[in-house]
């Protein structure tokens, strides 16, 4: 009887190591192609959702800019093209958004965005900088705001494009290195038989 047993576990050893090179085969077809994809995620859309969530949002929220829609908190792309702005904002309020009389320190500031809209559609037909205008608020600092602002959607283009490219070759990158392993674990396994 445990001759028997012996007799199918060897059985079911070998047969599982013939299959192992067609798994590896198939596993590294499949790795091929997510790197294809992946390489290709800018004319896929679907692809570009999963791999990089935070550019496909904020693009999205730049094609509804660009149709002329106004976005708000909870709209696609708020989130990263507020950011964006925000720093801008940040950047710049020493010496044009609020006066040095009232100045708060910059640790005490907190900035909101609403009503994000293009100000001209020029920027997007005629290759000038696209412009958008947007309220900044202030919870903690009422007296100085509300204030209604204009700054360029530029980097926030360039944001999406930065976030997209740091996302995109980790995950190729990624698929390379695990097809990179599959084939030597393929080549030792079939040195080993000969």
């Amino acid at each position: 009887m445990a001759e028997a047993s012996s007799k199918v576990s060897f059985f079911s050893f070998s047969r599982l190591k013939k299959r192992i090179p067609y798994f590896l085969f198939f596993t590294g077809l499949i790795i091929g192609l997510g790197v294809f994809i992946g390489d290709h995620a800018d004319e896929m859309p679907w692809v570009l959702r999963y791999i990089a969530p935070a550019s496909y949002h904020e693009e999205a929220g730049i094609d509804a800019l660009k149709k002329g829609k106004i976005l708000n908190s909870g709209d696609e792309g708020f989130l990263q093209i507020s950011s964006t702005l925000i720093a801008n904002v940040k950047m710049k309020s020493e010496d044009s958004v609020i006066s040095e009389d009232s100045a708060p320190s910059e640790s005490d500031v907190e900035i909101g965005i609403r009503d994000i809209k293009i100000s001209g559609l020029g920027g997007f037909t005629s290759g000038m900088e696209p412009l958008v205008s947007f309220t900044a608020f202030s919870p903690n600092h009422p007296e100085i705001w509300p204030t209604p602002l204009e700054g360029s959607l530029q980097p926030a283009i360039l944001d999406a494009d930065r976030r997209k490219s740091a996302s995109i070759l980790p995950f190729c990158f990624g698929l390379f290195l695990l097809s990179s392993i599959l084939e030597i674990i393929g080549f030792l396994m079939e040195s080993r038989e000969e």
